[in-house]
């Protein structure tokens, strides 16, 4: 999925840096400025020195896609005769005391799914290889 994620990264970049190229920054306050694993990439990334807005804008919403996906294949699970959806909705109004084995279960499925997408992500993006200077560079090939 993240190869995907990446080959559309690089794919998408001659229709969306056109767009943005004029852009220093958002014009209000985004999670793109925020995104501590797109920082974390560019800080790692040897092949450019900066990365512009769309780039970093870019592959912020593409991991917040991959991350959305991968939860939901997570939610779809089989759980205890249904899946972990059916008992993890609506399990942060149940009171600690009162919610069933199975609701807490799928609360920590959720849970462990979200750190191992973090854990496995931040290894990923240190390493990125030629994907940053290939999306850079679909943009001046095009022009």
């Amino acid at each position: 999925m993240l190869l995907r994620v990446l080959q559309s990264w690089a794919d998408t970049a001659t229709h969306i840096a056109p767009l943005r190229e004029d852009e220093d920054r958002c014009f209000s306050e985004c999670a793109c400025e925020r995104d501590e694993l797109v920082r974390l990439a560019e800080s790692a990334d040897r092949t450019l020195s900066t990365w512009p807005h769309w780039m970093r804008r870019d592959l912020s919403y593409r991991l917040l896609d991959l991350k959305l996906a991968i939860q939901e294949q997570a939610r779809r699970r089989p759980h205890h005769g249904a899946t972990v959806e059916h008992y993890f909705i609506g399990s942060g109004s149940i009171h600690t005391r009162e919610r069933m084995r199975e609701v807490t279960e799928a609360m920590e499925i959720m849970d462990l799914n979200t750190k191992l997408f973090y854990l496995w992500i931040q290894n990923e993006l240190l390493d990125l290889g030629d994907w940053p200077r290939k999306v850079h560079d679909r943009l001046r090939i095009q022009a």
